[in-house]
């Protein structure tokens, strides 16, 4: 169902639910602004396209638009509201988020302190070289017994940490797998009730279009039975003119002028 105006459509859902909330059904323009009353959708499990090359033609006319268009990606993000500041709170991770948005590489690791490395040959003379590297060796020493504790604590508790663990992570993943079932089984009654919805609404549009058909078909039989019966009372008034009777019609239409007067 369309109206006759170009560029302007009336769905079907439209025109049902202004029959069922006394409403006007909405007319929208091809940008989408709606100009009253209320907006329903369109019918997808019942509409069809009467013809089959209008999607073609479309779809060639959003190319067509795409190819001539003159703005890139950047200037259409240019167009939108800024992004509001992210990470006020956290100095580094707003340091990373600048550097990410400038494109820059992540600098590489320094290695240097996990090195054992003895002063240099210029350098073994100088009390603070020796120092610094006396320094180096304990923190590695360090390191390397923290390294061995941990090992000896994950020998002794890690095997139930992570069986704990991996029971955590299946009732999550059965949690979260139920709460999906539940989506889809809410999606698909969904879509089975507007199915349902739909194809009772397209049989009754059906039958008021039948029915709108019929009537038209019915006035175009009357209007040529009217138009049959005005053309042969007018050949019968041209038979009675010429045989020199008067019309009957004439002398009603005196008689009730007489009887007015």
């Amino acid at each position: 169902l369309a109206s006759a105006t170009p560029g302007w459509s009336i769905s079907a859902s439209s025109v049902m639910a202004a029959q069922d909330t006394d409403m006007e059904p909405v007319a929208q323009e091809p940008g989408g602004e709606q100009t009253g009353g209320l907006l329903v959708d369109a019918l997808p499990y019942v509409d069809t396209l009467a013809n089959p090359g209008w999607k073609a033609q479309a779809d060639a006319l959003i190319q067509e638009e795409m190819a001539n268009t003159t703005k890139g990606p950047q200037q259409y993000l240019a167009e939108m509201p800024p992004v509001p500041p992210l990470f006020q709170n956290s100095a580094i991770l707003r340091q990373e988020y600048e550097r990410v948005a400038r494109g820059e590489r992540l600098p590489p690791m320094d290695v240097r302190r996990f090195e054992l490395e003895p002063p240099g040959l210029a350098e073994r003379n100088k009390p603070e070289a020796w120092k610094s590297a006396l320094e180096n060796a304990e923190a590695q020493l360090e390191h390397q017994s923290l390294r061995l504790l941990n090992l000896e604590l994950m020998l002794k508790y890690a095997p139930n940490a992570w069986r704990m663990h991996g029971q955590n992570l299946e009732a999550t993943d059965a949690r979260l797998q139920g709460l999906l079932d539940q989506c889809k089984e809410d999606i698909k009654k969904v879509n089975q009730e507007r199915k349902y919805e739909q194809t009772e609404i397209g049989i009754e549009l059906k039958r008021l279009e039948s029915r709108w058909q019929q009537l038209i078909h019915t006035s175009g039989d009357l209007e040529k039975a009217c138009k049959a019966l005005e053309q042969r009372n007018q050949d019968l008034r041209q038979q009675l003119k010429a045989n020199g009777i008067e019309d009957p019609k004439d002398g009603v239409g005196d008689g009730a002028t007489r009887v007015s007067a």
